[in-house]
């Protein structure tokens, strides 16, 4: 048995040196050759003439004068800021765009606005109250609206008034 075994494996070693051997040789090469001739016959291509670049005319800014227009405009008042000191009310931890604006009345000859917080809840409120995110006072309760004065940032460290409104909602179905 160990006797056909060696013989096997001399056999096995001798196919595979004739197969690496009849890979060597030259019958993808000649088809390569054939091609590269035939590639090698065809007429140059014409190579076109480099375009001449633009002359390049520099701009002088010359108006020295004026706001560098790469220098940002911020309009803040040194006076306009929140008041940091004071409590926050309820109304101040929701965003404005998630209040709703249910109603309005009077009573005792003052007005008071119906707001809807996110939870549902219904809150009366006067002027001079606050709510929002954006130090947002109200300063005017009108007929389906209510008109609030923010102050908020300016984006380079100061602090600017905004005049919003809240208008009367209609949900559907009401």
């Amino acid at each position: 048995m160990n006797r056909s075994l060696r013989r096997l494996t001399e056999s096995l070693v001798m196919l595979s040196l004739v197969g690496i051997l009849t890979g060597c040789g030259d019958g993808g090469m000649a088809r390569l050759r054939a091609w590269v001739a035939q590639v090698d016959k065809r007429p140059a291509g014409k190579i076109l003439q480099v375009p001449q670049p633009i002359s390049y005319h520099a701009f002088v800014y010359r108006d020295e004068s004026l706001r560098s227009p790469f220098i940002p405009v911020v309009h803040s008042s040194r006076r306009v800021r929140p008041n940091f000191h004071r409590q926050k009310q309820y109304l101040e931890r929701f965003p404005l765009d998630a209040l709703s604006l249910v109603g309005e009345l009077t009573f005792g000859g003052k007005t008071y606005a119906l707001i809807e917080d996110p939870k549902g809840m219904v809150h009366h409120v006067v002027i001079g109250n606050y709510l929002g995110q954006n130090n947002g006072r109200i300063m005017a309760i009108l007929p389906g609206e209510i008109r609030i004065r923010e102050i908020v940032s300016n984006g380079a460290g100061g602090w600017q008034k905004k005049i919003t409104s809240l208008s009367l909602s209609q949900k559907p179905g009401g």
